[in-house]
Order: C-alpha cells, then structure tokens, then sequence
C-alpha cells in the first residue's frame, strides 16, 4: 500500500546542479540525501503521509504548495512489537526525519493510515464486551430478542465474547443503568456497547447509558454513532465490534501522540478512514471500527 494526496507529483524531486556561489573547484559528489536535505531547506510547509501496511510501513513527506517530493523511507511492520504496528509507524516518522533532514516546526499536517484495528480484530486483541440493549416495555420481547448478541465470529478460530444485559426505557435511572454496568464488568466485560430500539430517531436512551459508563471509566459505543440506518440487530453488532477495539486503539493512538510529541511535532495527527475521510486520531479513539479499512483506503487515495 503506499499513501500520497493528489498534490504528489511522481518524479517531482528536486533535480541537481551546482549551487549558486559554488566554485568550480568545489564541486563534490553528490551524497544520497543531498537532494532531499535541499529541498526540505527551501521547502516552507511540509506535509507527512505514514501508511502500516501488512509488511511495511511507509512514510512520505511533500512540500505543501507544489507537492514535491521532499523525501521517503520504508521500515518493516512490527506486528509483533509490544506497541504493535504504532512501533514502526514511530519508527517510520523519526527516519524520515532523520535521513531528509526535515525541521519538524516546518511539518504542518500529519496524516496516518493503519491496520492497527482490522489486526486487533484478526489476532483477537479485542475486549469482551458487554451489550446493553434498550426498548419499550410493549416490545420488550422484539428489542431483547434483536439485540442479544452470545459471541461475533471475528475468524475461524477466534471469537469475540459477548455479555447481554437488557433495560426497559420505563426503569431508566442513573443507579440502575450504572448495576447493569457493573454486574456486566463482573461477567467479564471490559467494554460497553448500548443499543437502543428506535435510537436513530431518539438517541438520548443511549447517550444516558455512555454518560454512566463514562463515570465509571468504561469504554463504550452507541449504536446511533456508528449509523444512522434502520436495523437495530446490525448497530447493535456494529458497535459491539467497534467498543471491543477501543481499549487497545486508545492505548496505540495516546502512545503514538506521545512518542511523535517527543519528537517535537507539534500539530494534531490525523487519520485516514474507510471512507477516504480524514479526521483528528482522537477520532480514533471513539470511532475505531470507521479505520478498519483505512489502509486500503489510503492506497486508493494514493492510486
């Protein structure tokens, strides 16, 4: 996969010469990264593209006015890293630095794309999950039967384990949504995900739910974030999916901040989704299962 924006010209790097003042005499051989170091000298705004891909992960810096070239390296993934794939992304961004000479104050925009959440799910780094569902007294039986969800199959060989717990609207208190919580958490569930009949319409049933679980430092997902679509059995599974990757995306996206600042990047980073759309890695955070097809999405884009 590689990542690019329409900007990038390919073959647009600065072409050699003699500099201006320089002696005849003094001319040298020129070294690998003497291009790229002078291009980043006279570049004013730079931009970085870093893609994870299934081997390696690539990252590409352009000036942000002509789409040049300014330089790019390729390290391979670590799949098997403690950080996991985020090692080589950090990894990828300091080389780049290091071998193009980059000013990092000049760097203006960073934009990831990554596997980390489609290999969470194909490896089973993944949180059990507790699902509450939520509907009317008069169709208490529908909405339980609809949202009840015993495990996802996220490969031949793994499984996602699921808790179900359900609440009447009538019943809804603050004490009583926070004992649902908690005796899921005692099941075994270390995220939440609330799915609510009828919520594309009213969402405040859910809402109420993420408030508590909040509170109590759980993660969790509602079923109206992550569509807006009819279909309670489909957002219930959507968002026990997407809560089961959050404890681990939040984990990378605060370490990746964290080592990339150490650098001394100072401009948010931004993550490519599924749908070509790009938003604050935070975003990533809460929205995870939207980055599952960032890569190949970044390669399109590239394409």
């Amino acid at each position: 996969m590689c990542f690019c924006w329409s900007t990038w010209r390919p073959g647009s790097t600065r072409s050699g010469g003699s500099r201006a003042g320089q002696e005849p005499g003094d001319a040298r051989e020129q070294e690998p990264g003497d291009l790229e170091n002078r291009a980043s000298e006279a570049v004013v705004g730079i931009r970085v593209g870093i893609d994870v891909g299934g081997t390696f992960t690539k990252a590409v810096a352009i000036e942000s006015v002509s789409g040049a070239l300014v330089g790019k390296v390729t390290v391979p993934t670590t799949h098997h890293a403690a950080e996991g794939v985020a090692r080589g992304l950090v990894e990828a961004f300091k080389s780049l630095l290091q071998r193009t000479g980059i000013d990092v104050e000049r760097i203006e925009l960073v934009v990831l794309s990554t596997t980390q959440a489609v290999n969470a799910l194909l490896e089973g780094d993944v949180a059990p999950v507790g699902v509450v569902g939520i509907g009317p007294e008069a169709n208490r039986k529908e909405a339980f039967r609809r949202t009840r969800i015993d495990s996802v199959q996220l490969t031949p060989e793994r499984r996602l384990p699921v808790f179900h717990a359900f609440l009447e609207v009538e019943e809804f208190s603050e004490e009583r949504i926070a004992d649902t919580l908690r005796a899921l958490v005692a099941r075994g569930a270390r995220a939440i995900a609330v799915s609510a009949a009828y919520s594309v319409e009213d969402p405040a049933p859910e809402r109420a739910v993420l408030e508590v679980a909040t509170g109590l430092g759980l993660p969790a997902t509602a079923g109206h974030e992550m569509s807006g679509l009819y279909g309670l059995e489909v957002r219930t599974l959507t968002a026990a999916v997407n809560a089961s990757i959050l404890p681990r995306m939040a984990e990378t996206t605060r370490w990746v901040e964290q080592s990339l600042a150490e650098s001394g990047l100072q401009v948010p980073l931004m993550i490519m989704h599924g749908d070509l759309a790009v938003s604050p890695l935070e975003e990533a955070r809460r929205l995870a299962a939207s980055t599952i097809l960032s890569g190949p999405a970044a390669s399109v884009a590239g394409a």
